[in-house]
């Protein structure tokens, strides 16, 4: 909501939280319903699909399962082969549908640079910078480090840097032709958004690190 941090309607704590699971008030009109309520720019957070759609179903289950630690890996395969398709539909829908709406892309939070020890603390400023220009109340620039270090955690920090993952346990892994419906998926956002040049280098370079870095997995069992 314009100039200050209020729930919304539903909840969370902005527009984005009609989208988000459960993500019922999509279905009424949301969220170009509520434009004249929020502010016209928004923060897309994006994580390449072939993490965050483990990682996602890992924190699902915490959340609603009681789920202590990492899925073990049988489960994880398991529910892969199950629902792997509609879960990278619903990766790719969140981007179709907020580019579809009456609202503009503000900023693009990256995953993966806010946990990287060389551009985490420069994607802090830019989200910074973004509030500023909003007109929400921001923390001094000089604790930008501070702030960017006590917010992702020391374990989480030093945790992706051993794994580029969650947990240590293991790394998810996919099957070939799991690993090409990723490929073909983020190929296509590319061309059906073409003309936005940030979300095409981020898009590629979610494919470079599939082509180059997925564990490739046998079918479940």
């Amino acid at each position: 909501i314009r100039g200050k941090l209020r729930h919304c309607i539903g909840n969370g704590l902005s527009v984005t939280c009609l989208n988000v699971h459960p993500s019922v008030e999509m279905t009424k009109g949301m969220p170009d319903s509520k434009s004249n309520e929020f502010n016209p720019n928004y923060i897309m957070i994006l994580r390449n699909p072939m993490t965050v759609i483990p990682a996602g179903y890992n924190a699902k289950t915490a959340k609603y399962s009681g789920l202590i630690g990492q899925l073990p890996e049988k489960e994880w395969r398991r529910v892969r082969d199950e629902w792997f398709d509609g879960m990278l539909e619903s990766w790719e829908k969140l981007i179709v549908t907020w580019k579809a709406t009456k609202y503009n892309v503000g900023m693009y939070l990256v995953y993966e640079d806010l946990l990287d020890f060389d551009r985490g603390v420069e994607t802090i400023r830019k989200l910074r910078l973004f509030l500023l220009k909003e007109g929400f109340e921001v923390i001094p620039e000089e604790d930008l480090g501070c702030i960017w270090f006590e917010a992702v955690g020391k374990d989480t920090l030093e945790r992706y840097h051993r794994k580029r993952y969650d947990y240590d346990d293991y790394i998810p892994g996919f099957t070939l032709e799991q690993k090409d419906k990723m490929i073909q998926r983020l190929r296509r956002l590319t061309q059906d958004f073409k003309n936005d040049y940030e979300l095409v280098s981020i898009l590629e370079k979610y494919i470079n690190d599939i082509e180059n870095n997925i564990k490739i997995d046998g079918v479940y069992p």
